[in-house]
């Protein structure tokens, strides 16, 4: 946490307000060099020096949630050579190592920077260092300003072994950390994977025969899984927030409502032979009523949205800009319902995209997917 012997100050855009940011690395690292300025500093990226030493500066997105958390994004990491006996250093008068990306977090490649101050160093005979002075790190285009206050900071020195040991444990704690984590989404999704598998498969509703077709998209079928019919429910306003929904189901989904929402979900594998090639299909419509008659969307109103995700780095939500066309339902009972579509899209990629064919949704309680998602939050939770 910020304390009054150490305070890394961020300022707020080209303001006279900033916000105190704890330090995620501080070191006085003794009889070590930097081998290597590309990057980040590292453990990888230092040596062993008989008479020389690094001082170390890092504040990343790994440091403690707090009233911080909303301006920690750019990390900062600033470090330096000295003599073992150095007892007082000029910033402007010495070779720095800096990345400072909150100064190119939009976009900037090369801003101007200016780095300096003076710090005062007191050794002791217990391989300790008391550190007083102060750090300003300016830029221009952007105007950025971070400033490190420090105030007897007391910091026992640190050789590269004992660096390395200490940078080692923390990988190991981190990768337990990310495979628990990895774990518990495995299990969360395992018990979505299992809710859906038990509601829908194409064996249990065998007359879905969909076929999507565009321009640049040859007539394929749209294979379904994870589809079904919820009462009292209306589509989503805006997609998704959670970004492995957005890849791998649902973009826009179900909320609370008065309608009946049909949804519908297709994840195209695409070319084996070809790197990102899956497509994520997200198709829905909403009804007043299950009715046995034809829909015309343009006249009665209909909500629907046709929405899809195209992995690759440039990947993000395409959208429905508007629809036309026809649903039909042809028979409804209180499991299911069957019937028939003829849609046009147009896209906000600007394709049209046709929808086409004959459904067979199951019926699902809502209350079904409120307890799937009692038993995620708990999965969560452990």
């Amino acid at each position: 946490m910020p304390s009054d012997s150490i305070r890394f100050n961020r300022y707020i855009e080209d303001s006279e307000n900033y916000v105190s940011i704890p330090l995620s690395d501080f070191r006085y690292l003794e009889n070590t060099r930097i081998k290597s300025r590309f990057g980040w500093l590292s453990k990888h990226s230092l040596e062993p020096s008989d008479n020389i030493s690094t001082f170390l500066i890092e504040m990343n997105s790994f440091v403690p949630d707090g009233e911080w958390r909303d301006y920690t994004p750019g990390s900062f990491q600033l470090a330096f050579e000295l003599t073992n006996s150095t007892q007082e250093v000029s910033l402007d008068t010495i070779d720095l190592k800096l990345i400072n990306q909150y100064a190119t977090r939009g976009g900037t490649n090369d801003p101007t920077t200016e780095v300096t101050g003076t710090l005062i160093f007191t050794h002791s005979e217990n391989d300790k260092v008391l550190i007083n002075g102060k750090i300003t790190v300016d830029t221009k285009k952007p105007t950025t300003k971070q400033e490190l206050l420090l105030n007897n900071a007391l910091l026992q020195k640190v050789n590269y072994e004992q660096y390395v040991i200490e940078e080692n444990e923390k990988d190991r704690i981190e990768k337990e950390k990310e495979q628990e984590m990895f774990d518990r989404m495995m299990k969360i999704y395992s018990f979505q994977d299992q809710f859906y598998d038990s509601i829908f498969s194409l064996d249990k509703f065998p007359r879905n025969s969909i076929w999507i077709q565009s321009k640049k998209l040859k007539k394929q079928e749209f294979i379904l899984n994870a589809s079904y019919v919820v009462a009292g429910t209306r589509i989503s306003e805006e997609p998704s927030d959670n970004l492995m929904e957005l890849l791998g189901s649902s973009i826009y989904y179900p909320i609370d409502g008065t309608d009946f929402v049909f949804n519908f979900h297709y994840f195209d594998e695409g070319d084996s032979n070809v790197i990102d090639d899956e497509t994520n299909y997200s198709f829905l419509f909403s009804l007043p009523e299950l009715e046995i008659k034809e829909y015309d969307i343009d006249n009665e109103e209909i909500d629907t949205n046709l929405s899809y995700w195209h992995y690759g780095p440039f990947g993000h939500v395409i959208d429905t800009k508007s629809a036309s066309g026809t649903i039909q339902l042809t028979d409804v009972n209180t499991s299911q319902v069957t019937g028939t579509f003829d849609l046009a899209f147009k896209m906000t990629d600007k394709r049209t995209v046709n929808l086409t064919g004959d459904f067979q949704l199951p019926i699902v309680d809502k209350l079904a997917f409120r307890e799937l998602a009692e038993r995620m939050k708990r999965a969560a939770g452990e």
